[in-house]
């Protein structure tokens, strides 16, 4: 989810941090990216219409670029191995 600026938000502009994602479109990037298409068409679908129908609140540009998909997580970072046992 991102950020919200408040301090720049007003009634008539709501200002948010950028998210480096990719279009839905760019099918190489989808791919690229290890995502379902077929997976990802019905997410989408479903989002939009969750919108109009279940809150009555809905994106108004709907548009590839207006919902794209993050990349998947990385993996945790594994923790440092222990220091060596010192002995007798």
């Amino acid at each position: 989810m991102p950020e919200v600026f408040w301090e720049a938000t007003t009634p008539r502009v709501l200002t948010m941090e950028f998210v480096p994602s990719f279009k839905l479109t760019d099918i190489a990037q989808v791919e690229a990216q290890g995502l379902d298409r077929n997976l990802l068409a019905k997410r989408t679908a479903d989002a939009f219409l969750a919108q109009i129908l279940r809150s009555s609140y809905f994106h108004c540009d709907p548009h590839p670029g207006a919902l794209p998909p993050l990349p998947p997580p990385l993996p945790p970072s594994l923790p440092p191995p222990p220091p060596p046992a010192v002995g007798p």
